[in-house]
């Protein structure tokens, strides 16, 4: 289990130092928030026009919102990080679950360098919209 230790590290790390909301997200709170509100998923009330993308991420911050008290820009990027971190286990998981494969040490550094390439939140680096 130690193995992977770098995988898990290197996001961590890359979090610490990159850790910001992105504008864009600023619409989906929009959204939340008007949903909240009573006038529908608008971005603006009496506009129905769709401008997101993410239904369900929509969803899921009104309700923690809702339910919580925890306005999106809040709690956000901490669900983004338990979102990977638990889609990390899952994969560790399934690769020591899987009775077909032979070479779980390799097949499990792969599916998480994959995961890891592809979570663009942690290759931003800091600047002008991130931490300095």
């Amino acid at each position: 289990m130690l193995l992977f230790l770098p995988w898990l590290a290197l996001p961590g790390w890359l979090t610490s130092v990159a850790w910001f909301v992105t504008d864009d997200a600023f619409i989906g709170f929009r959204y939340v928030r008007n949903l909240l509100d009573g006038h529908g998923l608008v971005f603006n009330p009496g506009e129905y026009v769709e401008g997101y993308t993410n239904f369900l991420w929509i969803v899921e911050l009104a309700a923690i919102w809702r339910v919580l008290g925890i306005r999106p820009e809040h709690v956000a990027n901490w669900l983004s990080v338990i979102f990977t971190v638990g889609t990390i286990g899952v994969v560790l998981w399934w690769v020591a679950r899987t009775p077909w494969l032979r070479h779980r040490g390799p097949a499990a550094w792969m599916a998480l360098g994959l995961i890891c390439s592809s979570a663009t939140e942690f290759c931003t680096p800091p600047g002008p919209l991130g931490r300095d």
